[in-house]
């Protein structure tokens, strides 16, 4: 790996939707992502990196009312980095006559930073 990057978000859902996040690069093409569920024990789950990319690590803690979401990865060739955040799962629009709150999340914060080897 020739670059080491970080992706943070401060997130604080709004519905137990579970969240993606991604880093992509200069075209939007995902580069790596890891997935972020809130309910019942956070946790980071299901990650993965592609050619050319290396997921480094996941992890994610709670930061007074926002949790704070973090992929590191490193890739081979030096990129432009960006930063996506997706919901796992659809949300049917009969729903809302449910009662049911729309996927809608607060985002605190987000940063990227890059350390070249």
């Amino acid at each position: 790996m020739t670059e080491v990057a970080s992706v943070t978000a401060y997130i604080r859902p709004k519905t137990d939707i579970p969240l993606r996040l991604s880093a992509i690069d200069e075209n939007g093409h995902i580069l790596a992502h890891a997935d972020y569920r809130f309910l019942g024990p956070p946790r980071v789950e299901n990650s993965s990196g592609l050619p050319g990319t290396e997921v480094l690590g996941t992890w994610m803690s709670y930061e007074t009312g926002f949790f704070e979401c973090n992929l590191m990865i490193g890739l081979e060739r030096p990129c432009a980095i960006g930063l996506r955040i997706d919901f796992l799962e659809p949300f049917a629009p009969d729903a809302a006559a449910d009662g049911k709150d729309p996927p809608t999340f607060y985002l605190n914060a987000a940063g990227i930073r890059r350390i070249s080897r």
